[in-house]
């Protein structure tokens, strides 16, 4: 029997035993072989790498394999972009061909993924030996003993990092690698290393016969940014300049959502650091170089596809942000490299992570699909036809992008076949919207949603990404839910009008009334939900999936149901409590407290430095927000040195006595009317300094009693 390199887990440590009379397998092929109709397939497949110019791989100086194989002689796609910019759900894409809503794996959890139908299963059907080596997808440690026979079936070799978790660092060292022969504790190995050799080892052991499909996977441009050790002082990286485009730490965010309004300037004012990242990819090239000096000297190289892509992009400070998860991040790098039957060239078509299942199915003489959900086709298309020069577009409009897990949000992203032009057009699940031209703004500086002149465009764009958002979907009758999120137990009810009739939810004080109501058996079509004014409370959020058109303001919503949609609208309600607001003298009042729907924010005011012999006085707004004629007991408590007096003022009336009894009380106070008081501070002569006094002053609603309001004064001598 003919020995080979093997892979042994013994005591949990892996032993890698060469067999010289691999060798005896090398193929040499003719010169001028055609290319196989079933080429071996290698997928470098890079983790959180952002597009920027390329320069962590097209310098020859740097990363010599990745340049000669890629950049000189590949065919490089400049307009891909990962469906959904997260691990995960793209990981998922990539191997199925669908679309995130259609594979169902929303955030970072392999345990969502159904493995059933993949381009494993499907080119290991087709005769392929299949290999997956390195970060497969996260929490890895979600897989049950059967969930794991499961994913794992697909692959000839499975051979995944299963705790990168422990720690920062632990994606890159101090992991354990999971195979079918049993786990491998890699405590002194960087993984990039591991994956190069393990790559070769599992080649070595290949049937000869057959076609490799293999994924190699390193973690590499992840944090913490760890390179291999004989790279972390390259000096070749030492000129690596900073990464610093156009939208780099934008200097105005004002037209963007919140969540980028409120970011700081990244630490970075020169620009993006790329060294650490240049000498990460100097392992990555090495890896390469291995797999692809294996692959020669099987004489497998030059029937090999090689293709080298990421799971999603970065921002790397783009509009100040850092990671991903954004829809500015989407686009991916993503080369072919297959000199015998492509030449070098540069495909501006916009093609994405959805295609890249259907192409290397087709090259591998599979097709993808009917899958487990019953949809029968991948939602991408193979791009073969442009690879091979036959078609010019695959004839799309547009693409989708979207995001799940923070954040929600879903883009639509025009090509060139697009009567509108390239734009690109994003709904946030909070109702934010934003709209670039790609044309005039690459960079998406300025987004000009809310430009009347754009408003067809908008309109247009919109429909467009509730088409693509039901691409897939089984042709059915959908669900729509509403549910209320208010504070519990107010004997409040609230009542919803629209298209599904009128109906009263509860907010699960009245077990007669429930807190949620399911219309399912919907036809497809848009479909407008209410909620009416209820006195005392305040709609804070309405919360439902990207494409429905949320409008706070009226408490309306309008969601555009396609086939087998499953839709959940959540409308959130505050109760609006008696609002105390205080100032120091004249000065300007504390942030308006009044939609809380938790224990209360105590607003404090201090004087410090407060001298001998001075008198000051706090102004305490009492005011009735809860829309409804209320009236109020007001209460202080004092604590502190008895040299600082404290009296109690309304309409330069004394009433100390009655609120240090908590009996003041301000009665049938209309809607939004207020009452001022006045907190008197004396700090008597003989004060000593480095004392204080605190005033809590509580305002308590008598038609409420759980709604109450708390300000305080702080006087520090």
């Amino acid at each position: 029997m003919i020995s080979r390199r093997l892979l042994v887990a013994v005591g949990g440590v892996g032993l890698l035993l060469v067999g010289l009379s691999a060798l005896l397998h090398a193929q040499v092929p003719g010169a001028d072989a055609a290319p196989k109709a079933q080429p071996n397939i290698v997928v470098i497949l890079l983790d959180d790498t952002a597009v920027h110019d390329g320069r962590l791989w097209s310098d020859p100086a740097l990363t010599p394999t990745l340049h000669e194989n890629f950049v000189a002689n590949g065919v490089h796609f400049p307009n891909a972009i990962a469906e959904t910019p997260l691990c995960c759900p793209n990981r998922a894409t990539l191997l199925t061909g669908l679309h995130t809503h259609n594979h169902g794996v929303k955030v970072n959890d392999v345990a969502l993924f159904n493995p059933t139908v993949s381009l494993a299963t499907e080119l290991q059907a087709s005769g392929y030996e299949t290999m997956w080596i390195g970060k497969y997808m996260n929490h890895p440690e979600h897989l049950t003993p059967e969930l794991w026979e499961q994913h794992a079936a697909g692959w000839s070799a499975f051979d995944i990092f299963v705790n990168p978790y422990t720690s920062a660092a632990g994606f890159f060292v101090d992991y354990t690698i999971r195979t079918k022969e049993g786990d491998l504790l890699m405590p002194e190995q960087h993984s990039t290393e591991f994956i190069g050799q393990q790559t070769v080892a599992r080649m070595e052991n290949a049937d000869p016969d057959k076609p490799i499909f293999a994924v190699l996977s390193p973690v590499d441009t992840h944090l913490p940014n760890i390179p291999m050790p004989q790279f972390e002082a390259d000096a070749r990286c030492n000129s690596m300049q900073p990464w610093k485009p156009l939208n780099y730490n934008e200097a105005d965010v004002s037209d963007k959502p919140a969540y980028v309004r409120s970011l700081p300037l990244v630490p970075y004012p020169e620009g993006w650091p790329m060294t650490t990242m240049c000498r990460e990819m100097l392992g990555v090239d090495w890896m390469v170089e291995q797999v692809t000096d294996e692959l020669a000297r099987q004489g497998r190289l030059d029937d090999t596809l090689l293709v080298f892509t990421a799971d999603n992009g970065m921002a790397w400070g783009a509009h100040r942000l850092e990671l991903k998860e954004t829809p500015y991040v989407t686009p991916v790098p993503l080369y072919f490299s297959w000199p015998s039957r492509w030449a070098p060239q540069e495909v501006e078509e916009h093609v994405s992570s959805i295609d890249l299942a259907p192409t290397l199915c087709e090259i591998g003489g599979c097709e993808m699909g009917p899958y487990q959900t019953g949809q029968r086709q991948a939602d991408g298309v193979s791009i073969v036809p442009l690879l091979d020069g036959e078609e010019a577009d695959l004839g799309r409009d547009a693409l989708l992008e979207t995001e799940y897990r923070i954040r929600p949000w879903a883009a639509v992203r025009t090509t060139a076949l697009s009567n509108l032009g390239l734009w690109h057009y994003v709904e946030y699940q909070s109702g934010f919207r934003e709209l670039y031209d790609l044309e005039q703004d690459p960079h998406e500086l300025t987004n000009i949603v809310d430009d009347p002149a754009h408003a067809d465009i908008r309109a247009a764009l919109h429909d467009r990404l509730l088409e693509l958002l039901a691409e897939g979907r089984p042709v059915g009758p959908a669900t729509l839910t509403i549910t209320l999120d208010a504070v519990p137990n107010t004997q409040d009810d609230f009542t919803f009008t629209g298209d599904l009739g009128s109906f009263t939810l509860d907010d699960d004080s009245t077990v007669a009334l429930p807190r949620k109501r399911v219309f399912s058996g919907l036809a497809p079509g848009p479909y407008t939900v209410t909620q009416l004014p209820t006195a005392g409370w305040t709609l804070t959020a309405l919360t439902c999936p990207p494409g429905a058109d949320v409008d706070l303001g009226n408490g309306t919503v309008t969601v555009n149901l396609v086939s087998s949609d499953q839709v959940t609208c959540t409308f959130k309600n505050a109760g609006r409590r008696p609002d105390a607001r205080i100032a120091v003298g004249i000065g300007a009042f504390k942030g308006d407290n009044v939609y809380a729907t938790t224990a209360q924010k105590r607003q404090t005011q201090r004087w410090d430095g407060a001298p001998a012999g001075q008198t000051l006085d706090f102004a305490v707004g009492l005011q009735n927000d809860s829309q409804i004629v209320d009236s109020f007991t007001v209460k202080s408590v004092e604590t502190g040195h008895a040299g600082i007096a404290v009296a109690y003022l309304v309409n330069n009336v004394d009433v100390t006595a009655q609120v240090l009894a908590g009996t003041y009380s301000v009665p049938n106070l209309s809607p939004s009317a207020s009452v001022m008081m006045v907190v008197r501070v004396t700090v008597a002569l003989d004060t000593p300094p480095a004392v204080k006094k605190k005033v809590v002053l509580t305002q308590r609603s008598t038609s409420v009693t759980s709604r109450i309001d708390v300000v305080r004064a702080v006087i520090a001598r």
